[in-house]
């Protein structure tokens, strides 16, 4: 669609757009650019005449004012095409705003965009335009005569538009304060909640202890003294004797001790040399193997009699406290063995739900020892020969 030019606009509304849009300064430099001799008067407006005067024939400066006016309201193109041609023209009308978008820009995207209806548009506007500038006229009025002599309407005016916006911020300031208080207040409702609810609690608790506390001083008045020293007397000689089975029982455990390692030595030794004699190892060539638990002093060598069949180990020591762990590894391997001896129960427990639940072989190795871990690697070469 062409759009109206700016000389083809009635006058008149040339006359309202240019004299909003335009300030005097503007006016004298736009002038100036295009060598439009004043002949002297540079009043506001002269320099106002002059450029409608421009504006209502095809010149260079007609067409400077028309991009620039374009280029001025062009930010709110958008706004208004979403309102749409007649209800911007009805709130013209209307006397009404689009928020955020300049009256003046209303009125110069419809002239410029009015295409065949430009003559009726045009019209419409410029009965809109008049009857705006009537009840202007007419609160300017209004305002003048409530004013002491000699004021300036249009200061009083501008003044006023400046207290009302500084009494918006302050609205918008006082709805978020009170936005902000109303939060409080509930998180303060809440927290209140809470604390009774706690009393309540304690409440309940104190009354609890107070009846455990009576049942015991009636308990306490049953009770004869002499029963009471003779009560207390007999749990000391529990004590002596539990001291004693501990005691009997540490010692033990010592003894047990001091054979585990032995065996250990032994069976160390022993896979060494069973290592050194044999001629042709089982192989498992690439296999991953997970051990979990055992002495972790003797990695280096589970590494070694693991490495001897050609597989690869991943170690853990079966300290562990979230299952996770175990899980990660044995979803990274071929194979696990789990000493039963040096080991902790949730270890095992793990590593065996985790293993069933991917279908994987699962050793319980009876000895820590390094003949225990070979016996079982030949039992699972064996399992897929």
């Amino acid at each position: 669609m062409c759009k109206t030019r700016i000389w083809n606009i009635h006058p008149s509304l040339l006359c309202t757009i240019i004299g909003t849009s335009i300030d005097d300064r503007e006016m004298h430099r736009i002038l100036k650019r295009f060598r439009i001799d004043m002949r002297g008067d540079t009043s506001p407006l002269s320099m106002h005449q002059a450029i409608i005067m421009q504006c209502t024939e095809k010149s260079q400066l007609a067409e400077y004012i028309e991009k620039k006016l374009d280029k001025q309201f062009k930010p709110y193109l958008n706004r208004i095409r979403e309102v749409g041609e007649d209800a911007a023209l009805r709130t013209i009308e209307e006397g009404r705003n689009v928020k955020g978008v300049p009256f003046t820009a209303l009125i110069w995207h419809l002239l410029r965009n009015s295409g065949e209806r430009s003559a009726d548009i045009g019209l419409r506007v410029f009965v809109a335009t008049h009857a705006i500038g009537q009840r202007a006229f007419r609160l300017y009025d209004a305002i003048s005569s409530d004013l002491p002599s000699g004021s300036n309407v249009w200061d009083e005016l501008w003044k006023l538009n400046g207290l009302v916006g500084d009494l918006q911020r302050a609205n918008e300031r006082l709805k978020r304060n009170l936005a902000r208080s109303k939060q409080k207040l509930e998180d303060l409702q809440i927290e209140l909640d809470t604390l009774r609810r706690e009393r309540r609690e304690i409440r309940g608790e104190l009354q609890s202890r107070e009846s455990v506390i009576e049942e015991l001083l009636a308990r306490l008045d049953e009770v004869d003294g002499e029963d009471v020293l003779e009560e207390i007397e007999r749990l000391k000689r529990e004590n002596r004797l539990l001291l004693d089975e501990v005691g009997r029982l540490r010692e033990e455990l010592r003894e047990l001790r001091e054979v585990s390692h032995k065996e250990e030595r032994m069976e160390a030794r022993h896979a060494e040399i069973e290592r050194e004699d044999a001629d042709d190892p089982v192989s498992l060539e690439g296999a991953k193997v997970a051990l979990i638990g055992g002495v972790e002093g003797l990695m280096p060598h589970y590494r070694e009699v693991v490495e001897s069949f050609g597989c690869e180990l991943c170690y853990h020591g079966g300290h562990c406290r979230e299952k996770d762990e175990i899980e990660r590894i044995v979803e990274g391997v071929d194979v696990v063995f789990c000493p039963v001896d040096i080991n902790s129960h949730n270890a095992c427990r793990y590593a065996k739900k985790a293993c069933k639940i991917r279908d994987k072989p699962c050793y319980f190795l009876k000895s820590s020892g390094l003949a225990s871990l070979k016996r079982g690697l030949e039992t699972f070469a064996k399992a897929v020969a």
